[in-house]
């Protein structure tokens, strides 16, 4: 799962996809409605690519943990098709 580009901004809903930077400030797109605006550097955000999740042995990025997630699904999926189609 590919989160180049993606980014959370603090205080707004939703992702954005980055635009252009320069060097106070980034313009990102917000992914849901596509409208644009400015992030200053005083705003905290956080690239999804650089975001990882704490795990017993070390730390997991966190496309990794989604892709877990999806393959996960599509096994409980399978699974509930076999189950409906033996009954």
């Amino acid at each position: 799962m590919n989160l180049e580009g993606l980014i959370n901004i603090s205080g707004k809903n939703g992702l954005f996809k980055v635009i252009s930077n320069s060097k106070n400030m980034i313009i990102v797109e917000s992914l849901v409605d596509k409208k644009r605006i400015p992030v200053h550097s005083g705003n905290q955000a956080n690239m999804l690519e650089e975001i990882g999740i704490y795990t017993y042995n070390d730390t997991k990025p966190l496309s990794s943990v989604f892709e877990d997630i999806a393959k996960k699904r599509i096994i409980i999926k399978l699974y509930h098709t076999n189950y409906q189609k033996m009954n």
